[in-house]
C-alpha cells in the first residue's frame, strides 16, 4: 500500500510513468572508499551500460541543490539500484530503505566481511572479496534483475 499525500497524486503518476520506461540507474556507496570506487569504474559500471542502461553515483552528478535532493531525484527516477553496503554507511541504509518504499529493485553489494544490519539482513546479499570475484558473479545478479522489470509494475 502506498499512502499519497492529498494533491500529490498527479505528481507521484508521473515519477512512476517516468521511472517505468527509464533506462537510467543509480549506484548507492560509500564515496570514499578507493576498492568500492575501482569496482564501480570497471565492473558495475560497464556491466551495466552493456545492458543499455545508465548508471551514475552521486559523485558524477553535476548540480548546485542539495545533495541529498539530488539522491532522492535520482533514486525516484532510477529503474533500479546498485547498492555497496562495504564500510555499513548510515546514508546507504537509508537510500537504500527509500528505494524499497518506493519497491524498486536494488542489488546489494560488500565486500566480505561486512556485518548485516537488521533491518535488511532478510534481503539477498552479493558479497565479493575483489574485482575479479566481483566481476565473476555481478552480470548474473544484473541480468536477474532486468529480466524481472516488466514483472514489477
Amino acid at each position: 500500500i502506498i499512502l499519497i499525500e492529498e494533491g500529490k497524486y498527479k505528481e507521484y503518476k508521473e515519477v512512476v510513468a517516468e521511472s517505468i520506461k527509464s533506462n537510467y540507474s543509480f549506484f548507492i556507496n560509500p564515496l570514499e572508499n578507493s576498492e568500492v570506487r575501482h569496482n564501480y569504474e570497471y565492473v558495475i559500471k560497464p556491466t551495466v551500460e552493456k545492458h543499455n542502461f545508465k548508471i551514475e553515483s552521486v559523485d558524477e552528478i553535476s548540480h548546485v541543490k542539495e545533495i541529498t535532493n539530488i539522491i532522492v531525484d535520482s533514486i525516484r527516477k532510477s529503474r533500479f539500484l546498485i547498492a555497496d553496503l562495504t564500510e555499513e554507511k548510515p546514508n546507504c541504509y537509508y537510500e537504500i530503505g527509500y528505494a524499497h518504499a518506493l519497491e524498486k529493485p536494488v542489488v546489494i553489494l560488500a565486500k566480505k566481511g561486512t556485518i548485516r544490519h537488521f533491518d535488511i539482513q532478510g534481503y539477498k546479499w552479493n558479497y565479493w572479496n575483489n574485482y575479479k570475484n566481483l566481476k565473476d558473479f555481478f552480470e548474473r545478479e544484473l541480468v536477474e534483475v532486468l529480466k524481472n522489470l516488466d514483472k514489477l509494475r
